[in-house]
């Protein structure tokens, strides 16, 4: 009886997939479904082309709906290496390359990966020398999921797949919405299947944490992105449960983030971003208990953070209270400086504005949005200044005036919006600029950057 079922499934996914008996070599416990795996204990033990077939059985309207995702910035065009029998797992299940397919699945056997205590399948495809994750933080990072119950991991890996649903943009037609507030508003009107699949006590909690993430996008924080008025949020939403399963979530797709250039491992999850995102989630987490006196303290704790690494490394000791220090800790976040010789370069280019550019960028990158003004969230600056660097080939003369034209930019997104007595946070998308920064143009003279339109701006006005 067990090997008729197991045939029948096999021919199912063979039917549905298109893919060769040899994917299926390992026999599994019936019933066949991603929870009962779990709850078994055999998700560790799965292979990954496994474990890649039973998300797509269990979640075949999520996995659609990250199919036609918006492509974004940094996701590019690449045919990438995967850890699926050489093939990535879009390739695999879908017989093309799906970025956002790619990121959330190499998301969710990233806890594989951990859960089975399996580091060289971790940190494939990371440098061997300089940054890549060490042992020692591998498996701090391992105890953050190993405690979890048999219901939690299910849910778990429910609220990975469905975290970037949002990207599909027939999941909303509301323009004015991130898709964190997407998937969160589809999720609160039950349009999203998996949900049902939970015991009610995880489906609010995966809703709780869901509420956070609309307002408050931990990889944002890190970066430096998102103003101190995100973390208002945790105020309204006080549930350590909620707020730590966003932090796993969080930390699963930074895991998958490079997917789409190399899905062997968890290519991004170097020592150094590992070490600045347990941190991070460290000082948020003790927001809700009174630690910091309000939402810029602990913003700025973040800030001081990086502000010590870097020193650590010998360049200058900035400091939060100077407006100006500040709002190059805020850059060096975005720009992902990790190390002394990038800071200089950031510092170089920074300097090299005209001081009424440097003024309007200071005073953007200051506001919080409690109380003081519409703050501003420059969502893809992190990606955007990773195009720009890479545009310059490592040419270090030709780095500084590209990233002072990128942050004149900035400032000009920033000097959009007007200080008024409103508050709150306003989300302006950058993606639209990343043809320029890619043209040829832009390299040989990256003051094309300064004439181009802002689209939330009437036409014909200039800032």
């Amino acid at each position: 009886m067990y090997k008729a079922l197991q045939a029948i499934f096999s021919s199912f996914l063979q039917a549905i997939w298109c893919l060769p008996q040899s994917v299926l070599r390992r026999p599994m416990a019936l019933p066949l479904t991603l929870a009962s795996v779990i709850a078994q204990d055999q998700f560790p033990h799965l292979t990954d082309t496994e474990a890649v077939l039973l998300f797509v059985e269990s979640f075949p309207a999520e996995i659609a709906h990250l199919q036609h995702a918006s492509v974004t910035v940094e996701s590019g065009s690449s045919t990438p290496l995967g850890c699926c029998d050489g093939k990535s797992p879009s390739a695999l299940i879908c017989g093309t390359e799906h970025a956002e397919v790619n990121r959330t699945l190499i998301s969710m056997l990233a806890l594989k990966w951990l859960l089975a205590n399996d580091y060289d399948s971790f940190v494939r495809g990371q440098p061997e020398e300089g940054g890549r994750l060490t042992w020692e933080s591998f498996q701090q990072m391992r105890r953050t999921f190993t405690s979890l119950s048999h219901d939690a991991l299910y849910a778990l890996l429910v609220a990975t797949i469905i975290d970037d649903i949002g990207k599909d943009p027939n999941l909303s037609h509301q323009a004015d919405l991130s898709h964190s507030e997407v998937v969160y508003h589809a999720a609160s009107t039950g349009r999203i299947p998996s949900l049902s699949t939970v015991p009610s006590a995880s489906k609010e909690t995966i809703l709780q944490s869901l509420q956070i993430g609309s307002k408050l996008n931990l990889s944002q924080l890190v970066q430096g992105e998102c103003p101190p008025a995100s973390l208002s949020v945790l105020r309204a939403v006080q549930s350590p449960s909620a707020f730590e399963m966003r932090a796993r979530v969080t930390l699963l797709d930074v895991a998958g983030a490079g997917a789409h250039r190399d899905a062997r491992g968890c290519v991004m999850m170097t020592e150094s971003v590992s070490s600045t995102y347990l941190r991070a989630i460290e000082v948020v987490r003790e927001f809700p208990q009174g630690v910091y006196r309000d939402e810029r303290a602990c913003y700025d704790r973040i800030l001081e953070d990086r502000a010590e690494l870097l020193h650590g490394q010998g360049f200058e000791l900035l400091s939060t209270r100077s407006a100006d220090e500040r709002a190059l800790l805020r850059l060096f976040c975005m720009g992902r400086v990790g190390c002394k010789e990038s800071a200089v370069v950031f510092q170089r280019a920074f300097d090299a504005l005209l001081p009424t550019v440097r003024l309007t960028l200071v005073d953007g990158l200051g506001v919080d949005g409690i109380g003081d003004g519409v703050a501003v969230v420059p969502y893809y600056a992190p990606g955007l200044l990773a195009e720009v660097l890479r545009g310059c080939h490592d040419e270090k003369d030709d780095v500084v005036p590209a990233l002072s034209a990128f942050l004149r930019f900035l400032a000009r997104v920033f000097g959009s919006q007007p200080r008024s007595e409103d508050t709150g946070v306003v989300e302006r998308d950058l993606s639209f600029v990343q043809a320029v920064i890619k043209d040829r143009a832009f390299a040989e003279d990256p003051s094309v950057l300064d004439t181009v339109r802002l689209p939330w701006m009437p036409v014909g006005s200039q800032v």
